[in-house]
């Protein structure tokens, strides 16, 4: 139980961040307006209510669970082994790069331009981009303009064409 415990203590503020970011992303979606609005307000609940329930599973029944379930391993197991030496192997590259970078100060001055060249890029495309993504929603009407004849022409009266013979005299 007290492995459980500090296991969610450790993904709290994880599970919370994400959880946070999630529903601040799809929440919005709830308050489009017009035809658009009506389409999503469905899966903007869902997400969130999804969301939020796994985030409180999560930091809850999971913990419990795990307590309950699973028993401590004896010794390392082949693939934790493999995934340590490669993990390993990551690390040490990394720290490799990273004192060639900081020895060297030309690359470094270079590795900060290219970031801030990249900023500034993105940026200018975030301003010169439309800002909306959802289309202009078709709201289902047809205007038509028809022009008829000028006012003094209409009082001539309309005769049907002389070849006009209708199918049955009923009418």
């Amino acid at each position: 139980m007290v492995a459980a415990q500090r296991g969610a203590r450790q993904v709290f503020f994880a599970v919370v961040a994400t959880t946070i970011v999630l529903i601040s992303v799809f929440a919005p979606l709830m308050f489009l307006p017009g035809y658009i609005g009506k389409l999503f307000v469905e899966l903007a609940v869902a997400i969130t209510a999804a969301v939020a329930f796994s985030a409180l599973l999560a930091l809850s029944l999971s913990p419990m669970l795990a307590s309950k379930l699973l028993r401590p391993a004896h010794g390392e197991g082949f693939i934790a082994r493999r995934v340590d030496a490669g993990m390993n192997r990551l690390r040490n590259s990394y720290h490799a790069s990273l004192d060639a970078l900081l020895g060297r100060r030309a690359a470094s001055v270079a590795a900060v331009s290219l970031v801030v060249v990249l900023a500034g890029l993105a940026f200018a495309l975030f301003t010169v981009l439309p800002r909306e993504l959802v289309p202009n929603e078709d709201r289902g009407r047809v205007d038509i303009n028809i022009q008829g004849r000028r006012a003094p022409a209409t009082t001539i009266p309309c005769r049907p064409p002389s070849r006009w013979r209708p199918a049955s005299r009923a009418c």
